[in-house]
C-alpha cells in the first residue's frame, strides 16, 4: 500500500515538473536549452510559482556564456569571480515574472553548470 502511494505520489511530480518546464517557456520569452548539457534536475516551486532547471556540459564556462549570450536579447549581466570559481548571471523581466540563468564552473576541469529559474515577481 505505501509502495502505491509513493508511485502516485512519484507520478504526479513528475506531472507537476513538466507543467513546470511548460510554463519555463511561456514566461519573459522562451529560454533555449544550451545544445551540449545534460539536465541534472527540474524543481517546481510550490503554488506554481516558477521552475528551476539544472543542465551541466563539459563546454567551457566562456563557451556557454559566449552560446547564451548569442542566443539571448535583453538580459542585464553579471559576471563573478572569486576563488571558489567564476560565473556569469542573466537576468530578465518582463510580463510579471523573471527569468534568471546562471552560468557557473568552479575551476578548468568542472563541469560548466547553468540554471535556468523562472518566477513570478511579488
Amino acid at each position: 500500500m505505501l509502495k502505491a502511494f509513493l508511485g502516485r505520489f512519484a507520478v504526479l511530480g513528475a506531472i507537476a515538473a513538466l507543467l513546470s518546464m511548460s510554463m519555463l517557456a511561456a514566461r519573459a520569452d522562451s529560454v533555449p536549452s544550451y545544445p551540449n548539457a545534460k539536465q541534472q534536475s527540474v524543481i517546481a516551486l510550490p503554488g506554481g510559482a516558477g521552475t528551476i532547471v539544472v543542465l551541466s556540459t563539459a563546454d567551457t564556462l566562456d563557451t556557454v556564456y559566449a552560446w547564451y549570450k548569442g542566443h539571448l536579447a535583453g538580459y542585464t549581466e553579471a559576471h563573478n569571480k572569486s576563488g571558489s570559481g567564476e560565473s556569469y548571471e542573466l537576468t530578465k523581466s518582463a510580463s510579471g515574472s523573471e527569468v534568471d540563468i546562471t552560468i557557473a564552473q568552479k575551476d578548468a576541469s568542472a563541469p560548466t553548470v547553468i540554471s535556468v529559474a523562472t518566477h513570478s515577481k511579488s
